[in-house]
């Protein structure tokens, strides 16, 4: 049997049910998932992972959900040539009645971290390759929980790297990750649920305004700049992917609260840089949405009219090569 104490560190992986899944949230807070598990063992990467799924999942089954966390899990560890953490428990669930593969997740931050999805196993092997969810939830892992106050920063990252990663892993075009990457930017510039109030106000209350749109992708939009300014500052470290490996190496282990702050503190110190405080007090008390335009034109990204992007340099050392393709 697996015991999976969800984390409060959950994050909303599908906005289209929100209103279900906050009904539900109060009842999974401790919820024990599959009392006749099948725990499968599986290894991706530098990371050993058990893979639990209901007891009557058939042959099948097993084989293409242990191909989708591995194809997901991989995909993060083109980040930086390793998974960020070296032991992971993944827990699935059945929704047989939703309507896509995976219409719910959560990070499990308590005990053995890791992933519990609540999938509906009618789908293909292509359809949870190409469903956005897994990328996100494993990208939690790179970092730190730091705390509900600061929900911009850590889905901020994933919603990022939700893109960036699928890219890289081949699941989507450089073309569709930098084009959802900017959906996402004018969603949360349209939210209005924001109430005025500044992005450090906001993530405090994100769940009970319905502003997630806003929190989530202006979060997204600070990584995208700090990540764009480290590749053209000449840094040793040149990436955010950099700082994330030299993270992990130094501190992701260590037994202790990390806040949002204390993180982007550490990002300075590891890059030899103010980069990320500087965009952090840049964003963090403004009431409208982060600029982001700046980024997408040292990428050699125009903005249409239209709301399409048009991507003007994809040679081999140019930023925009660079960074879809982790170098």
């Amino acid at each position: 049997m697996t015991i999976a104490i969800l984390s409060s560190a959950y994050s909303w992986a599908k906005f289209s049910r929100l209103k279900y899944y906050l009904f539900i949230t109060f009842a999974h807070a401790c919820y024990i998932s599959n009392a006749q598990a099948l725990d499968l063992e599986m290894q991706v990467s530098n990371a050993r992972v058990t893979l639990s799924v209901p007891e009557n999942t058939s042959l099948l089954n097993q084989r293409k959900f242990k191909q989708w966390i591995s194809t997901s899990m991989q995909a993060v560890v083109n980040a930086y040539g390793e998974f960020p953490i070296d032991r992971v428990q993944v827990n699935i669930d059945y929704d047989r009645y939703a309507r896509e593969p995976v219409p719910w997740a959560t990070v499990i931050r308590d005990g053995i971290q890791g992933v519990h999805f609540y999938v509906n196993p009618s789908y293909p092997l292509k359809s949870f390759v190409n469903d956005w969810t897994a990328y996100h939830e494993f990208s939690h892992l790179l970092i730190p929980y730091p705390g509900r106050a600061s929900m911009w920063f850590s889905e901020g990252l994933a919603s990022y790297y939700q893109n960036i990663l699928q890219a890289r892993a081949g699941t989507i075009s450089a073309q569709v990750a930098m084009q959802k990457l900017y959906d996402g930017f004018v969603r949360g510039t349209k939210d209005k649920n924001t109430g005025g109030l500044s992005l450090r106000k906001l993530s405090v209350e994100m769940k009970q305004r319905r502003s997630f749109m806003r929190v989530y992708w202006a979060g997204a939009a600070y990584f995208l700049n700090v990540d764009v300014a480290l590749r053209q500052a000449g840094l040793p470290m040149q990436s955010l992917d950099d700082v994330l490996k030299e993270f992990k190496r130094c501190c992701l282990a260590r037994d202790r609260y990390w806040s949002a702050k204390a993180i982007i503190d550490e990002f300075d110190r590891i890059s030899g840089s103010a980069i990320f405080s500087s965009e952090y007090y840049r964003v963090i008390d403004r009431t409208r949405f982060p600029a982001y335009e700046h980024s997408f034109r040292a990428l050699g990204i125009d903005l249409e009219n239209t709301g399409r992007i048009t991507i003007n340099n994809r040679q081999p050392g140019s930023l925009f090569y660079q960074l879809v393709q982790g170098r």
